[in-house]
């Protein structure tokens, strides 16, 4: 029915979900799902991963966020982070 397409279109490899919400599911027991990309000197390194054993998420690079993007921090999202171009902020 075509709700889920892999494709290559002889540059870039692409997956599409078309229906509903899209899983990535690792259900073995303590393992990880581990995202590995190219490090801009000719090898790969891993950027961040999932840490199954330990129930953390795990970056081993840099995060950048854009201007005016929040990181929001609790359930309520009652600790923010900012930058807007100029200034930088914290507001609780």
């Amino acid at each position: 029915s075509q709700d889920l397409i892999l494709s290559h279109d002889g540059t870039d490899s692409l997956i599409d979900n078309l229906t509903g919400n899209f899983y990535i599911r690792n259900q073995a027991n303590d393992k990880d799902i581990v995202f590995i990309c190219d490090d801009g000197s000719g090898g790969t390194a891993t950027y961040f991963y999932l840490d199954g054993s330990s129930a953390t998420n795990i970056f081993s690079k840099d995060v950048l966020l854009s201007d005016n993007i929040s990181l929001k921090i609790g359930n309520a999202a009652d600790m923010k982070l900012y930058h807007d171009g100029s200034n930088s902020y914290i507001n609780q």
